[in-house]
């Protein structure tokens, strides 16, 4: 007895309105040429054999391509659809069973799809069948990478970092490349089934943090990576006016650890020598110095947002206390970093032929110090000496309780 192919679901199938649009696309292109160049009297197929219609139907295959990926992940992964996690959440679902709805794996419903894209694409285009079997492709790995992130699967999305600027490096070239890009795709895969396995997807917070088995330490990535100034806005409760909402208690922040602040500098280290020894990109000097300084700006701007120093300049030249050291440490960190911006454009400028390795060491140590410097956000609200300014924007309840007070 035959064994007969699995038809895994209907849904898989784009939907009709998706292929009108994209037929409709492709007939207007076509139809509008045979229309010119019967008015004009030219040569039938003058017109479809210039490059830039070459371009624009490679583009509207590409396009197709990269929706049609999109499309599978948005329908089929419960990350995508939040009634769709609900419910399954309710059900007694486990990884280990297929996704009641349909897999998010490929399926040979996505090869009919594609094929008929390909064929058309080596019928039509210049770049032949290839273009969108290569958009699907990259879509498909890349939002699954982003998948990962957002249900918080670290240690793949870590690998996955550093596997995916390789093929840019010369010594790539050729079995090396095709290696990497199946390493890439092993490693999605690996990815998928721990994010699947770890459903449903809680968000802890600091307050009740993840229970962690007695024996087993704490992994490297479990820690999540937040902006302060940011997440605390949608912690905070209802708005009862300044300064209650400020001085009101909030959850406690849990510090990024080294060991995290350690492997965001090793990726973004490796992004950029991989970017200067392969499309020979060059990062100026000039360049990290200034990017160093927004950097640190920016970290400078969310542990100051709403604050201000016990004493302003006048008061400390008054008092002859220049430096206040509860309120100045929070200048520390970006001082540090713009120094050792300035020291390593002279380290670079005078490395030579290693100028590549020098670029990408010092940009994983700027982003070491900008993560893992003191103070924390946590020690710099609770110790810092420091005052909370009047908002500038100041809400309807402000106002009332403000002039009530008054």
């Amino acid at each position: 007895m035959k064994a007969r192919i699995p038809f895994h679901s209907n849904a898989v199938w784009p939907p009709l309105g998706m292929v009108a649009v994209f037929a409709f696309a492709y007939v207007m292109l076509e139809g509008g040429l045979w229309i010119i160049e019967r008015a004009a009297g030219l040569r039938p197929g003058l017109l479809s054999s210039m490059p830039e219609v070459f371009n624009v139907r490679s583009g509207i295959l590409g396009t197709a391509a990269g929706i049609y990926a999109l499309f599978r992940l948005g329908r089929f992964h419960p990350a995508f659809n939040s009634s769709y996690a609900a419910w399954l959440k309710s059900t007694p679902w486990s990884s280990a069973r297929p996704l009641p709805l349909g897999p998010i794996h490929p399926v040979w419903q996505d090869g009919v799809v594609l094929g008929a894209l390909a064929a058309v694409g080596a019928w039509h285009t210049s770049n032949g069948w290839q273009l969108p079997l290569i958009v699907f492709g990259f879509t498909y790995l890349i939002g699954l990478l982003l998948l990962l992130a957002f249900t918080q699967t670290w240690f793949p999305c870590l690998l996955l970092g550093f596997l995916w600027p390789c093929p840019l490096l010369p010594a790539m070239d050729g079995l090396p490349r095709l290696g990497i890009f199946a390493a890439i795709i092993l490693v999605t895969w690996f990815g998928l089934r721990k994010s699947l396995q770890a459903f449903p997807w809680e968000r802890t917070s600091s307050d009740n943090p993840p229970a962690v088995p007695p024996g087993r330490a704490k992994s490297v990535l479990e820690v999540q990576v937040q902006i302060p100034a940011l997440s605390r806005a949608s912690v905070q409760a209802s708005n009862v006016g300044w300064p209650f909402q400020s001085l009101s208690p909030k959850p406690g922040k849990v510090p990024i650890s080294i060991s995290t602040s350690a492997a965001v500098g090793a990726l973004s280290g490796w992004w950029i020598y991989c970017l200067m020894a392969g499309p020979q990109m060059p990062l100026p000097p000039e360049a990290l110095l200034l990017i160093a300084g927004m950097a640190a700006l920016i970290r400078l701007a969310i542990y100051c947002s709403g604050l201000g120093p016990s004493f302003n300049l006048w008061s400390r030249l008054a008092s002859g206390q220049i430096i206040i050291p509860g309120f100045d440490q929070v200048f520390v960190t970006p001082v540090l970093v713009v120094a050792l911006a300035i020291a390593g454009g002279i380290l670079i400028r005078h490395s030579g032929a290693w100028s590549s390795e020098t670029t990408a060491a010092l940009v994983a140590l700027l982003n070491f110090v900008l993560l893992s410097g003191r103070p924390t956000m946590r020690q710099w609200l609770l110790t810092g000496q420091h005052r909370y300014r009047f908002p500038v924007v100041r809400s309807a309840m402000n106002k009332q309780l403000f002039v009530s007070n008054s």
